[in-house]
């Protein structure tokens, strides 16, 4: 992770620190609608990962009690990372706008012990 990923990561963890879990999953989907209205505009958006990157959100929501506590923090600025349209690499314009997320994902789900649930943004080409 870079130091400009690992800082826009710790300012979305500190300013969704008391944001409902279920209020940043409901963010993220209205998000990935966003993404799916785009790719059908544009195949080069990867709806393929971003629902992927979703997906593996809503798993560890059901997971939550289980997530170590140092992890959570972490894990809930990942999901806050993942709803800004502008990070580091545009989500609706790049055929690489996810990899920034999934870079950001794979570390804090190793931070919170979850490597299994680790992607490849290779693995879901979409074009």
């Amino acid at each position: 992770m870079t130091k400009k990923e690992f800082d826009l990561l710790n300012r979305c963890s500190n300013e969704i620190s008391d944001t409902p879990l279920d209020d940043l999953l409901k963010q993220a989907a209205r998000h990935l609608e966003k993404v799916r209205c785009a790719h059908i505009e544009n195949l080069f958006v990867n709806f393929k990962l971003a629902r992927h990157i979703y997906q593996t959100f809503q798993r560890l929501t059901d997971e939550w009690e289980n997530i170590p506590s140092h992890g959570k923090p972490w894990l809930k600025g990942m999901i806050r990372y993942f709803t800004l349209s502008s990070d580091l690499e545009c989500d609706f314009t790049s055929p690489i706008g996810f990899d920034d997320d999934v870079e950001i994902m794979n570390a804090c789900l190793r931070l919170a012990g979850r490597e299994e649930l680790c992607i490849a943004p290779e693995d879901f080409d979409d074009v």
